[in-house]
């Protein structure tokens, strides 16, 4: 087991030299404790202001991004892959999607996207899980994202990509 000054040490070492999320119980495995420390460990590190995201597939470093709009687009369903493959291949992080419902006001779902992996992952649960997406609970099939980026000339280009496509509202 190693001591918790040294375990801290050895995980930030891991995420910061992993491109891809790391597993918890690979974490607890490798330092001799229990899921339930590292999970103690992972809230220390963040309290000490690391940040460190988890995800169904682990634990990362947060790619901190200094840049960030919120867009409101309009499309189809059958859209979706479209509209958030171009922003991903354009460099941008899509936080988050949100609609204004008429009954319960914003309703906001995070999508957490940085990748085509991870696009394919959240479409593919869609269509296994047969649920319906937030766009379809809003009018006219308007909704927000919330997308980050390394530069404002990366948010830039984006904007100018939804709009060519049609699918940007402001």
């Amino acid at each position: 087991m190693i001591e918790k000054v040294e375990r801290h040490k050895y995980i930030m070492n891991l995420l910061e030299g992993s491109s891809v999320p790391v597993k918890g119980q690979f974490l607890a495995d490798e330092t001799g404790v229990s899921r339930q420390m590292i999970v103690k460990d992972i809230d220390e590190l963040r309290k000490n202001g690391s940040s460190i995201v988890a995800t169904t597939r682990g634990y990362l470093l947060s790619k901190r991004r200094t840049f960030r709009m919120v867009v409101s687009v309009k499309h189809d369903e059958e859209d979706i892959y479209d509209e958030l493959s171009e922003i991903i291949t354009a460099g941008g992080h899509v936080i988050d999607v949100s609609v204004i419902h008429a009954v319960y006001g914003e309703l906001k779902g995070k999508l957490d996207l940085s990748t085509i992996d991870d696009l394919n992952r959240f479409i593919a649960a869609l269509k296994a899980s047969n649920a319906v997406p937030l766009l379809s609970l809003s009018k006219d099939g308007v909704h927000l994202h919330t997308i980050e980026a390394d530069s404002q000339e990366s948010l830039e280009r984006i904007r100018s990509i939804l709009k060519r496509k049609g699918y940007l509202l402001t």
